[in-house]
């Protein structure tokens, strides 16, 4: 109550919070009455942490929505038929992700008296005003029309963006001198770290901004997703450049890189080139996958603004200004 509850409640109170997502993971300190034989039960079933913590102690007065209910962290704690019952009556106002079936299970609750229908009604209050809130019931031209052009928004936004960008990137490692690359302009290769979403193929979207800022700044650009080490070993010195981004796997629960994309380092014939540059996009820990990397750059997103900033200092367009926000034992320390 004196780090995040302090935050939580002054927004409540002072921002006025329409929403609020509750996930799948335990707050013990905060359930005595919410276990079972396997430990606390996840915020999306427990009273004690939505309807006693959240909407009485931090006096929360929005709507409580749920994340993806299909997620195994609750399914595995309540019968199907329970599931949103369960969330229902705990205090949840929003399910994200019902199957149609739910609805007849959450009509034979209220029937049957399991939940209370001033408990529904709450839930239904919270919802409508959510929706009023955010102005569903409105006409959406004429919302459009008050809103007006924002065009000039849009662009001092990106100019934000630009400069906090440019504070924010950091070299990690420029270990034998490969930053700046002494070459105005050439061929680079993108070999592309990331994971897909599910089976899907791989998501080009997290580099794109990247791709577009070699080809702006005169440079030709070819990349590959996947990439096998003897395929990589023919075509390396076709360029001048290689460029190794890397995203964390959207929707694996890791960060981990994984085995398709470590294929591409196997015999170690791509950390032969000389001009070899590893970026992490996202969370500033990938030196823990590639602790043999000798030129490094953190640069914290994937946003556009950073991933062009990270171009323009691999070409010395622009300079490293970026402060380390933590320290990563064993590669950097935090900075002030």
């Amino acid at each position: 109550m004196a780090t995040y509850g302090k935050t939580y409640k002054e927004l409540i109170e002072k921002e006025n919070v329409p929403s609020v997502m509750v996930g799948h993971i335990a707050c013990p300190a905060f359930q005595p009455n919410d276990f079972d034989e396997y430990g606390p039960f996840p915020c999306t079933i427990s009273k004690n942490l939505m309807t006693d913590l959240l909407k009485g102690e931090l006096g929360f007065k929005g709507c409580i929505i749920s994340d993806a209910m299909s997620m195994i962290g609750t399914c595995a704690c309540v019968p199907e038929d329970k599931l949103a019952v369960s969330y229902i009556k705990a205090g949840g106002d929003l399910l994200l992700f019902p199957e149609a079936c739910e609805y007849d299970y959450l009509v034979e609750a209220v029937k049957s008296g399991e939940i209370p229908m001033e408990r529904i009604r709450d839930a239904v209050y919270r919802v409508m005003k959510l929706k009023e809130r955010v102005r569903l019931f409105e006409d959406q031209a004429a919302i459009d029309a008050e809103i007006g052009d924002i065009s000039a928004d849009i662009k001092e936004l990106e100019e934000v963006s630009k400069k906090i960008a440019e504070k924010a990137v950091k070299v990690i490692r420029n270990n034998v001198g490969v930053l700046p690359i002494q070459k105005e302009r050439g061929k680079v290769l993108l070999v592309k770290v990331g994971g897909s979403f599910f089976n899907t193929e791989p998501d080009n979207a997290p580099f794109v901004y990247m791709e577009q800022e070699f080809r702006d700044q005169g440079w030709e650009v070819d990349s590959v997703f996947y990439a096998k080490h003897k395929k990589l070993k023919e075509i390396l010195l076709d360029y001048d450049l290689v460029v190794v981004p890397c995203v964390g796997n959207f929707h694996g629960s890791t960060l981990r890189p994984g085995w398709d994309n470590m294929m591409a380092f196997w015999r170690g014939y791509i950390l032969q080139h000389p001009n070899l540059v590893f970026v992490g996009l996202d969370d500033p820990c990938k030196l823990f996958d590639f602790p043999y990397a000798k030129t490094f750059i953190n640069a914290y997103g994937t946003a556009p603004a950073l991933q062009r900033t990270v171009v323009k200092i691999i070409l010395g367009k622009a300079e490293s200004q970026g402060k380390n926000p933590i320290s990563f034992r064993g590669f950097f320390q935090r900075e002030n």
